[in-house]
């Protein structure tokens, strides 16, 4: 999560409260890793005058726009609809929102007013730059030159709150920690069955295997079995499609299916093209990942030594493994051999020994449990 800086508002030059007028604008943290969000603007008016904020405006530029179809509230959202404009330049998008009410929406002397409303991401991270305001000036020459100097602009800033030097977002170093990176081509929001294309990239130092890659996401949509799939990612199978059957929002799988290695040389980009099909509007895509069935930083083993029986013994050894991100495993071994649990990233893992027993017997462990802790994504731990 990210929060945003703090940010100024200012009255057009010309007017009354020039010097003394200072609204502060306080963004709310955002995610930049969620291609759908709510965003809350917080103003706080700094001066000792009241501000009228109707037919304000407030802009900024992002890797994303406002839903003209999502919620918007606040207590400076205002009676009639708030205007919405934005200009797309690429992956970037100047949004203006020009606040209405049917009279003077007073904002008092250090009182705050909410605005919030829906952000939809036209690529992950998500970047957003300064907020400004400019207050509705009381003539038209003073509206034309509502717009703050260049020296009371504040600077863009990266999602990790650098400067930015230009309107262009900066590569986020973080990916290369992340292996693969997964985007979704720009969703129109408002309709029912779409074309899109998923482009995943290697940051790897090393090729990938993408036989059985499963992409996932949350969406108020899912992918169209009987449309046609291609790509460089597509396999020489058929794809399998998997949803946990919510609705409207559902959570879609696509494994990719081929008959060996499917390799993806580091630095390379490999996509991926369907139909989705909505199951309501506004369509949203969020919580999109990739998962390699054999990831390089999840080359990890812990070897488990079971000892031999002296006479034959109908019951298996086993093993609950608790994984670092609290998920627990089961796995059966052979006595008198090494059971090999493998994938596993860096962390510390638990492993949990349990009583064995039937109606002729009981085997206890020497010691119920032990934690093994891998130092690095191919580490190896014998117990």
């Amino acid at each position: 999560m990210i929060q945003a800086p703090v940010y100024r508002g200012f009255s057009p030059p010309g007017t009354e409260e020039e010097q003394t007028m200072t609204i502060s604008i306080h963004a709310s943290a955002f995610d930049v890793n969620s291609w759908y969000q709510k965003i809350t603007l917080t103003f706080i008016n700094e001066s000792g005058n009241p501000v009228d904020m109707n037919h304000a405006a407030i802009s900024f530029t992002a890797s994303g726009h406002i839903d003209p179809w999502g919620n918007s509230g606040g207590t400076l959202k205002g009676n009639p609809p708030l205007t919405l404009n934005d200009s797309s330049y690429g992956t970037l998008e100047t949004n203006n929102i020009i606040i209405n009410n049917s009279d003077a929406l007073l904002l008092q002397p250090g009182e705050r007013g909410t605005l919030s409303f829906s952000l939809a991401a036209t690529q992950v991270p998500v970047k957003m730059s300064a907020v400004t305001l400019t207050l509705a000036s009381s003539s038209s020459e003073d509206a034309e030159s509502a717009t703050p100097s260049d020296q009371e602009t504040p600077a863009i800033p990266a999602a990790d709150e650098q400067p930015a030097e230009s309107d262009v977002p900066e590569k986020d170093n973080d990916l290369q920690e992340r292996g693969l990176t997964l985007n979704v081509s720009e969703l129109n929001a408002a309709s029912w069955y779409q074309h899109v294309t998923f482009t995943l990239t290697n940051l790897y130092a090393q090729a990938v295997d993408l036989n059985q890659l499963q992409l996932n996401f949350t969406a108020s949509a899912h992918p169209d079995p009987y449309s046609p799939f291609q790509g460089t990612m597509l396999g020489n199978q058929a794809v399998t499609l998997a949803s946990d059957g919510g609705w409207p929002i559902e959570k879609n799988t696509i494994t990719i299916n081929h008959d060996g290695a499917l390799m993806l040389a580091a630095g390379d980009i490999a996509e991926l093209q369907c139909y989705l099909a909505a199951t309501q509007t506004p369509v949203a895509i969020s919580d999109l990942n990739a998962t390699l069935a054999h990831d390089p930083a999840h080359q990890g083993k812990i070897c488990v030594h079971f000892p031999a029986m002296t006479q034959t013994v109908a019951l298996k050894p086993v093993i609950e493994l608790l994984f670092p991100a609290g998920e627990t495993r089961r796995f059966v071994g052979e006595w008198g051999e090494v059971l090999t649990i493998s994938d596993l990233s860096a962390g510390t893992y638990r492993l949990i020994v349990p009583v064995l027993a039937n109606d002729e017997m009981q085997i206890a462990p020497v010691e119920s449990s032990f934690t093994v802790t891998l130092q690095s994504g191919d580490a190896a731990a014998q117990v």
